[in-house]
């Protein structure tokens, strides 16, 4: 899969799953979605190869607790945080800066994951905090592709609380370019 404009995205074998991905694109019903079907088959978002990367050495993401995780949608990527002490204000409460850095990390490795070869690098983060989590609680963050050009992707991610309560929403950008030849 390259990471390339909407409009060299392969639109598929002409079932009508592919008939009406043509349709959207054409009418720009829809944000940017991947569903590139292959006989019916639609890709999911596989972050298998990126978690082997990033798990070899230790990084912000392991030392702050994050897990994450594929899904079945191939513009959508989760990831969940336990807030404990690496991760949580001195009150007991998860920190603002470790919810940013959550959704930071959780969209670089999404647009790795669509971008085979390349490197994502976080150029604009902004978030609101709704509610606070307090210690002993898991976050779930979800990101949902906005905007995917050859060089910038555009992230909404939602995090919530175990009750399911929306606890901040953040905008990631992220420049993607192409990785170094030692990387």
């Amino acid at each position: 899969m390259l990471c390339a404009p909407l409009q060299s995205i392969p639109v598929g074998c002409g079932c009508q799953l592919c008939v009406g991905y043509q349709f959207a694109i054409i009418n720009r019903q829809l944000p940017i979605i991947h569903y590139i079907c292959t006989k019916q088959k639609i890709l999911k978002m596989d972050i298998t190869r990126v978690k082997e990367s990033i798990e070899r050495i230790e990084n912000l993401s392991s030392t702050l607790g994050m897990e994450f995780l594929s899904t079945p949608e191939p513009d959508t990527c989760m990831a969940r945080m336990k807030v404990d002490e690496r991760n949580r204000q001195p009150f007991g409460f998860l920190s603002g800066g470790a919810s940013l850095a959550l959704a930071e990390n959780l969209a670089g490795v999404a647009s790795l994951a669509l971008c085979p070869g390349k490197i994502s690098v976080g150029i604009n983060v902004s978030g609101s905090h709704l509610i606070a989590v307090e210690q002993g609680d898991t976050v779930t963050a979800i990101a949902r592709l906005m905007h995917k050009g050859r060089t910038l992707h555009q992230w909404l991610v939602e995090i919530r609380n175990e009750a399911g309560a929306l606890v901040c929403s953040v905008q990631v950008t992220n420049y993607v370019l192409n990785a170094r030849k030692d990387d």
